[in-house]
């Protein structure tokens, strides 16, 4: 158990049966009553961010989750399949709880999935990627009067709205966080 005054940004606790994975802390001292701890955290199974307060001198569960290095290896439709890269065992996880990182996934990709009593809770993509266009409209010189962007397709099936000049074929680095253009390679 832990103090909520101990609660810190990255931790995971235990509240009213969730794990929530603590994305930042607030000390809040009213001119009258008692200091509280607002924390907010997004619940890790229900993919939601929320906000709790809990009494200074309150007691919270605090969860150690096991993060482990995994590789990508391919999907069946129902079910994406990664490699443990400590011990080479296949770890199942569904393609709901995958949700929109799909668009992420490439061969032989290296993730972190986290596990809390021997169940996916988590999975962590690198801050970005590399990924190949697949179709492009053509440039045409004298289009960029502005600042324009036009929607390309990734190799993923990914669609997102990158600079002008990219064309078919090119490879460019997506932040995984937004699913937006960082840079053409």
């Amino acid at each position: 158990m832990t103090k909520a005054t101990a609660i810190r940004r990255g931790m995971v606790i235990k509240h009213e049966g969730n794990l929530l994975l603590v994305t930042g802390t607030e000390h809040i001292t009213p001119g009258k009553g008692n200091a509280v701890m607002q924390i907010f955290a997004k619940d890790i199974l229900k993919n939601k961010n929320i906000k709790v307060r809990f009494r200074s001198a309150a007691e919270v569960e605090s969860v150690r989750i096991e993060a482990v290095a995994h590789q990508y290896l391919y999907t069946d439709g129902s079910f994406y399949h990664f490699m443990n890269l400590e011990d080479y065992s296949s770890v199942e996880v569904n393609a709901d709880f995958v949700g929109d990182n799909k668009y992420f996934l490439i061969e032989n990709l290296e993730v972190s999935i986290s596990f809390y009593e021997g169940n996916v809770v988590q999975m962590q993509l690198p801050k970005a990627i590399n990924l190949k266009v697949t179709y492009a409209e053509p440039w045409i010189k004298g289009d960029s009067v502005s600042n324009n962007m036009k929607p390309v397709e990734l190799e993923t099936g990914l669609q997102i709205k990158v600079p002008m000049f990219i064309n078919e074929g090119d490879t460019i680095r997506i932040d995984t966080d937004t699913g937006e253009y960082v840079e053409r390679l």
